[in-house]
């Protein structure tokens, strides 16, 4: 839409639209630098309108980054709740879709570390600390441990019948 007419979102602040991965649980810091002269005075620095294209195509993929790891994270979460459905709890498989977990958590906490946004009035950057994915991740590889004991055990049991 933004590519078909740009006016569209002239009213629309880009940060708004960037709420959706910087919380206000984040730790962080931003600076924004903001330039406009006397004669546009009444322009709105980080409109959607205003947004340069590199910068919005940088969020645009960062934001779908971010919606891919997390389909691949209920990706593995949905195969681990298929296998205990089935009685299958303690298979390899389930340790490695935890650990693969793991890591997804750490991307998305990689992906959302940042935020730089340009516009024709201004900048914005950004660094933030997302604490839910890190723990996440750390929740993810402490039980891929216990699923990996778990088989371990499993399997001991089943050569002593």
């Amino acid at each position: 839409m933004w590519h078909l007419d740009p006016n569209t979102f002239s009213m629309h602040l880009m940060f708004n639209i960037l709420q959706a991965y910087i919380s206000e649980t984040a730790f962080g810091f931003t600076i924004t630098d903001t330039w406009l002269t006397p004669d546009r005075l009444d322009e709105v620095p980080f409109a959607g309108s205003n947004i340069n294209r590199p910068s919005l195509y940088f969020t645009y993929l960062q934001l779908v980054a971010l919606m891919t790891f997390t389909f691949f994270l209920h990706k593995e979460a949905i195969d681990i709740m298929a296998s205990v459905k089935s009685r299958q709890s303690f298979r390899i498989e389930n340790y490695r879709s935890f650990r693969k977990i793991g890591k997804h958590f750490f991307y998305i906490f990689c992906l959302s570390t940042f935020c730089f946004i340009s516009s024709d009035f201004g900048n914005h950057y950004g660094f933030y600390i997302h604490l839910t994915p890190l723990m996440m991740m750390i929740g993810a590889y402490i039980m891929a441990e216990i699923f990996k004991e778990g088989n371990v055990l499993q399997e001991e049991v089943q050569s002593t019948v």
